[in-house]
């Protein structure tokens, strides 16, 4: 699996008015680390029922990125 740093924003700060982004990366996120704010440390992680569903989905997505750099 290609690795990929992505972030999404942080929703327990947005519900406060701050703009915190939490940054994780996908192949770490899939084999169980939970990754937390830098602003407020609320943690993201996945159940062990998501990770068959992400891993398929991020395989899905890293094929068509190859077939369309072809």
């Amino acid at each position: 699996m290609k690795v990929t740093n992505q972030s999404i924003p942080c929703p327990v700060c947005a519900e406060q008015g701050k703009d915190s982004q939490i940054q994780f990366e996908t192949s770490q996120l899939l084999s169980g680390v939970q990754f937390a704010c830098p602003v407020c440390q609320s943690t993201i992680g996945l159940s062990a029922e998501s990770k068959p569903a992400v891993r398929r989905a991020m395989d899905e997505l890293n094929e068509l990125k190859r077939n369309m750099s072809q």
